[in-house]
């Protein structure tokens, strides 16, 4: 966790532990600050679900996985 914040570089950043056994992901959006995530049994359920989450979130962008991983 600690980790992760340091790399973020921002005092707004947030860690979102995945579940044991789980994968997760974070998807943003490529014209604005619109962003999803997921945390899902597979790594391509993640995925998805965090790009549709990300779809609600702006009007012009298009959304991309940023990072993604499992606990597994």
């Amino acid at each position: 966790n600690e980790q992760a914040l340091r790399q973020c570089g921002s005092a707004d950043c947030r860690v979102y532990p995945v579940s044991p056994k789980a994968c997760g992901a974070l998807a943003r959006s490529s014209a604005d600050q619109a962003w999803g995530g997921a945390e899902r049994e597979t790594l391509d359920k993640a995925k998805g679900e965090a790009v549709d989450r990300c779809k609600t979130h702006t009007q012009t962008g298009t959304c991309v996985v940023h990072v993604s991983g499992c606990n597994k």
